[in-house]
């Protein structure tokens, strides 16, 4: 489906790079935002150069409420009216939590968390008045069991499920959708940074941009709240659901420990 106008925050890297180039290869405007303007700018020559779109580009620190303020003062200013957001920007550390720096978790939290929650709040009330639209949050097969050592990010991913799920309810008859797309390990620089001992999984387990972004956008247009990408994963969520909760995160200690360790 091509949409007007899409906003997609962490844009330029990984999972957002290839939002941009799949939206961009159906007709689609875009906001894209990222830390980096040197990585925007990049992104924007080679998207309008390829595609032959318009593309804004917001260099904001999501980290922050000044730099979500800074998007939406963009859009306002520029009359914008985004028919599709991307809350793909997100933030991930293993360890220890009593050991890791505390500065390192609440960041994550305000990215994974307030970030995505309150970029929602400022672009919902736009894409009601417009009658249309649809939100997509960025959700980790992480969020359907206790993973422990990777303790609060998968804490935050239980919020990106039930905050869409809960949200998807309240947006009935306003003719704008809500929608989490919930990945396993995906090959991205992101795995790099969370995991920077390295992480040893069968590659049945993982998954590439193309697949996460082609799926999580064609389950969209199939009107699911949840879209969870992969068989293996699926299969991870039904025995998850199974399992009691202690014995789940039993199985996601060695697993993660083995990461946290190498």
């Amino acid at each position: 489906m091509k949409y007007q106008l899409a906003l997609i925050t962490g844009a330029s890297g990984g999972l957002g790079n290839e939002f941009c180039n799949q939206l961009a290869a159906a007709g689609s405007d875009l906001i894209v935002t990222d830390l980096s303007s040197s990585s925007l700018k990049k992104l924007r020559t080679e998207l309008e150069t390829n595609y032959k779109i318009a593309v804004h580009t917001i260099e904001a620190d999501l980290s922050i409420s000044e730099g979500r303020d800074k998007i939406l003062s963009y859009v306002t200013k520029n009359r914008l009216t985004p028919d599709l957001l991307v809350n793909n920007a997100g933030l991930g550390y293993i360890g220890d939590f009593v050991n890791e720096p505390e500065s390192s978790f609440l960041t994550m939290i305000r990215v994974n968390v307030e970030a995505l929650t309150e970029m929602t709040r400022k672009i919902l009330p736009i894409m009601i008045a417009n009658g249309k639209g649809r939100i997509l949050n960025l959700a980790s097969t992480a969020s359907f069991q206790p993973v422990p050592y990777f303790t609060v990010y998968a804490a935050s991913k239980v919020f990106v499920l039930y905050f869409t799920d809960g949200l998807s309810f309240e947006l009935k008859g306003t003719g704008v959708s809500v929608h989490a797309v919930s990945p396993g390990p995906i090959r991205t620089p992101f795995f790099g940074k969370a995991f920077p001992k390295g992480f040893r999984s069968p590659d049945l387990f993982w998954l590439t941009p193309t697949k996460v972004v082609t799926t999580a956008l064609a389950g969209m247009e199939r009107g699911k709240t949840v879209i969870v990408v992969g068989w293996v994963n699926h299969i991870q969520k039904i025995l998850t659901s199974i399992l009691p909760r202690r014995s789940a995160a039993w199985i996601g200690s060695i697993v993660f420990s083995v990461g946290k360790s190498r």
